[in-house]
């Protein structure tokens, strides 16, 4: 899969769950332009790496998707104890969001996570924000990985055991597996069935991956859609 196939396996995706009286909703903006990413970075004080700026400029600048998934397939997935907590389906990801999740990174370390000495503080601290997550948490980008394409980290508010985890070793890879997960959920749960290595992040090709498509009827060319 590649940035230029994203698209079409969601479109898959939300094919496929229509048919099993699942609700899906996906919403994808036009292109940023370059002076939309360039006020986007004026805001932040910060450059984006290039991986998210060419997923904004060649995919979208704004994209949503959420599944409602059909109870009777919920409870089917649910037999598979990895998959117990699944169930929340979604992705997020736009310009103003990253604004928006650097805003939570910079109040929590404000309000609660201020020391950079503390274990688990200072996981909080270097950090660019991606996404905001509902349950306060936050994925970001960590600063201090790799200057050009760093990292996507798990921040987690409330003692999470994927607190710091890595979820892609940079930005094209976090996105491009956890499309390949099925978008199976933001909050840590979501992913951690999928992350065999918590140093290399999720992992499409893994054995939970596997099953976890098959499981909801994914044909295998959702993972190589062209």
């Amino acid at each position: 899969m590649s940035y230029s196939k994203l698209i079409k396996s969601l479109e898959l995706l939300k094919e496929t769950l229509h048919s099993s009286n699942s609700k899906v909703m996906l919403s994808v903006d036009a292109l940023a332009t370059k002076d939309e990413i360039e006020e986007t970075e004026r805001k932040l004080r910060k450059q984006l790496p290039n991986s998210l700026k060419k997923f904004f400029s060649t995919v979208s600048k704004d994209i949503s998707f959420f599944i409602d998934l059909d109870e009777t397939l919920l409870k089917e997935i649910q037999k598979n104890k990895k998959f117990f907590n699944t169930g929340l389906f979604e992705l997020n990801i736009s310009l103003s969001g990253i604004i928006d999740a650097q805003d939570s990174i910079e109040n929590w370390v404000n309000e609660c996570f201020s020391n950079p000495e503390d274990d688990y503080d200072k996981i909080w601290h270097n950090k660019l924000g991606l996404m905001c997550i509902g349950n306060g948490d936050v994925i970001a980008l960590d600063l201090l990985s790799d200057k050009d394409e760093p990292n996507v980290v798990y921040l987690s508010h409330d003692d999470a055991e994927e607190h710091g985890w890595i979820l892609g070793l940079n930005f094209e890879s976090y996105i491009i597996n956890y499309v390949g997960i099925a978008c199976s959920g933001l909050e840590s749960w979501g992913t951690a069935p999928f992350i065999t290595d918590p140093k290399i992040g999720i992992d499409m090709m893994c054995d939970n991956a596997i099953a976890f498509r098959q499981l909801l009827g994914l044909p295998e060319e959702y993972i190589h859609k062209k």
